[in-house]
């Protein structure tokens, strides 16, 4: 018993010794990795590497393609600036921009004007190598975080190779070659050379190409004049031409522009706080002193020119130095034969005689597009400087306007019929009677023949009962939008309004009801062609103002 003891204990220890030699130490497993076969993070560098490695060769690829297809600087088309031409429908050439400007050099132009622009447009003009880096940044982020093309950073060198070879698009192709060619054109050329090519290429209004002739046309003076509160002017105008344009724009705008320049060129420290004061309490209307311009016919270079500007800007979204010198090529929706017989038969009075006092004036319109046919500036516009657009010129517009401020808002909004029963009868609004245009009153019938013989206590006491919030944005859908200044009442049923509106606005508010209800901006421009090709189209959308039912009514 004893020997089968010491035995067994024997035993177990010769085991225990076997399972110490044959047990293993285990190695420890790195966390989150497959099969032990190595950590997790040096899989994620070796991933990012390698797709960055991708992403640099094509985008080198991508950068090679776009400079090697990219246009060669060519001399003559950085120095002129190509005329912005305008067609009629049947693509007929009714006008053009551009073709009289006077170039300057670049010793003719005081520094005063050269600190304007820089300060302005490009304030590190002299330091970068076309482009400007620390802009390009900013203008990085704002285009990560609004959307790419939201800002630009574009300097004046890149401003000059765009307005000379390429079109405003922005697309990384141009971007690309915009830079490339921004940085060839330093080393070709010095900075004063670029700086000639940029303040001669820009287009200020008035039908000005050129900072010697824009000198001229708004001040009567050369260039070399100038002091730094026309300077700032002239400045702040390429960027929107039309709306900052002094003699045709706002005022008020011209003047916001004008002071952001001050406020550049006190920034940037050449000129005091003292002067910008100064000029800024001047009125833009002190400084204006536009030369005498020919007195030959400008129904077309005055109002498409005009309406063509306006609608590059507003609806297009485009700022001046996307448009004038490129040789853009403009597609209108005008019908020469219909235009050409409308002015002339308004202007002679073949239509209707008209007291000498008297002024007209015409839009037409294509109902189902939205597209302006023809405009009649006025009877006698005048000439010039002096020259006016009536068809631009808000009016009160009368009796029409009761189907926008009276009938039509009760049919939409309140399912009123043609047969709706009303009297015309004694209506007071404020305290005071409204009568009508014949003696008396005529009792009741339908609106339907109130609307045709035009009466007017019907249409107020219509407003009445709808009211003027619902009035307001019936008419609002139709084109018909109220300035901030002026509050609806219900004399704006028979067309007695503060402002009122122009023939165009009408004319897009009258197309609606022949849509079906559906309202179109009324738009000249049926399409862009740039200079290398691409075209663009009218970004114009029709949106419903009423239902169809209404309209028709």
């Amino acid at each position: 018993m004893e020997r089968s003891r010491v035995a067994r204990r024997e035993e177990t220890k010769s085991s225990e010794k076997k399972m110490k030699r044959t047990k293993r130490p285990q190695k420890k497993k790195s966390g989150g990795g497959s099969g032990g076969k190595g950590p997790l993070w040096k899989k994620l560098l070796l991933i990012a590497t390698g797709l960055f490695i991708l992403m640099m060769l094509i985008g080198g690829g991508f950068a090679a393609y776009a400079i090697a297809t990219a246009p060669e600087l060519d001399e003559a088309e950085l120095r002129d600036a190509l005329p912005l031409k305008i067609y009629a429908s049947n693509k007929e050439e009714i006008t053009k921009g551009g073709t009289s400007r006077e170039y300057v050099s670049i010793d003719e132009v005081p520094e005063v004007v050269k600190d304007a622009f820089i300060s302005i447009e490009d304030r590190r003009f002299y330091q970068h190598n076309g482009i400007d880096f620390r802009r390009l940044g900013g203008a990085i982020i704002a285009n990560v975080t609004d959307g790419f093309g939201s800002e630009g950073a574009s300097t004046i060198t890149q401003q000059v190779v765009k307005q000379s070879f390429l079109s405003f698009d922005k697309t990384i192709t141009r971007k690309v070659q915009e830079q490339w060619l921004a940085i060839r054109l330093e080393q070709d050329y010095t900075k004063d050379q670029i700086l000639e090519m940029y303040l001669n290429k820009n287009y200020y209004g008035q039908n000005s190409f050129g900072i010697q002739t824009a000198s001229k046309a708004y001040f009567n003076k050369s260039v070399d004049k100038l002091n730094y509160a026309e300077a700032a002017m002239l400045a702040g105008l390429p960027q929107r031409p039309t709306a900052y344009d002094p003699i045709k724009g706002d005022p008020k705008l011209t003047k916001w522009r004008q002071t952001q320049v001050l406020n550049a060129m006190q920034t940037t420290g050449v000129i005091t706080k003292a002067q910008r004061d100064k000029a800024v309490k001047q009125p833009i209307s002190k400084l204006i002193n536009p030369a005498p311009k020919s007195t030959k016919d400008e129904s077309y270079d005055s109002v498409i020119f005009d309406m063509v500007s306006k609608e590059l800007e507003d609806d297009f979204g485009l700022e001046g130095k996307d448009i004038y010198g490129q040789g853009l090529k403009i597609y209108t929706s005008i019908d020469k034969p219909m235009h050409d017989y409308m002015n002339e038969a308004i202007k002679k009075d073949q239509i209707v005689q008209l007291p000498e006092y008297a002024e007209t004036a015409a839009t037409a319109i294509n109902t189902q597009t939205g597209e302006i046919l023809a405009v009649v500036d006025g009877k006698n516009p005048g000439k010039g400087t002096a020259r006016r657009n009536y068809a631009n010129e808000p009016h009160q517009p009368g009796s029409s306007a009761k189907p926008f401020f009276a009938y039509g808002p009760a049919i939409e909004n309140d399912k009123w019929s043609t047969a709706k029963q009303l009297t015309d009868k004694p209506t007071e609004v404020n305290g005071k009677e409204i009568g009508n245009y014949y003696d008396g009153y005529r009792g009741t019938n339908t609106i339907r023949h109130w609307l045709k013989i035009s009466a007017n206590t019907p249409a107020i006491q219509t407003f009445q009962e709808i009211g003027g919030d619902a009035v307001e944005a019936f008419a609002e859908k139709s084109g018909l939008k109220m300035k901030d200044d002026e509050s609806i009442s219900p004399a704006y049923a028979i067309g007695g309004m503060k402002h009122g509106f122009n023939t165009t606005q009408m004319a897009g508010a009258y197309a609606t009801l022949g849509n079906g209800g559906d309202y179109i901006k009324p738009h000249v421009i049926k399409s862009i062609e740039y200079s290398d090709g691409s075209k663009i189209k009218s970004p114009i959308k029709s949106k419903k103002a009423m239902e169809d039912y209404t309209a028709y009514m």
